[in-house]
C-alpha cells in the first residue's frame, strides 16, 4: 500500500507541474493568463485527474474554469507529449476556494 500511495503523490506532483507550465506557455497571451495550479488529485487506477487552480482576476474565475474544461482534451494531449505514463488520466478543473478561505480567516486574526 506505501508504495502505490508514494507513487500516486509523484503522479500528481508530476501532473500539477507539467500542466501549470502548459497552461503558462500555451495561453499567456489569452485573457486567462493568471492562473496558477495548486493542486492534483488523481483517481486510484489514474484514470481521472482533478486539477484545482486559482484565477489572479476573481472577476474571470468562473470564465476560465469554465475555459480550461473546454480544453481539457487538447491540454489532456499536450500532457501526453510531455509525460510517460501508460494512461494519460482525463483532466478536470475546478476552483480552489482554500486560498481565499485561508486569506479571509487571516483577515479574521489579524482582526
Amino acid at each position: 500500500m506505501p508504495k502505490s500511495y508514494s507513487r500516486m503523490r509523484k503522479v500528481e506532483s508530476l501532473i500539477q507541474q507539467e500542466i501549470a507550465q502548459i497552461i503558462e506557455m500555451e495561453y499567456r497571451d489569452s485573457e486567462f493568463s493568471l492562473i496558477t495550479v495548486t493542486h492534483a488529485a488523481v483517481s486510484p487506477d489514474l484514470a481521472q485527474a482533478k486539477i484545482y487552480v486559482i484565477v489572479h482576476d476573481k472577476e474571470k474565475a468562473k470564465q476560465a474554469v469554465q475555459f480550461l474544461n473546454q480544453e481539457a482534451k487538447s491540454l489532456r494531449y499536450l500532457l501526453g507529449n510531455k509525460i510517460k505514463l501508460r494512461r494519460i488520466p482525463e483532466l478536470h478543473f475546478y476552483y480552489d476556494e482554500a486560498f481565499e478561505r485561508s486569506s479571509r480567516i487571516t483577515e479574521l486574526l489579524n482582526e
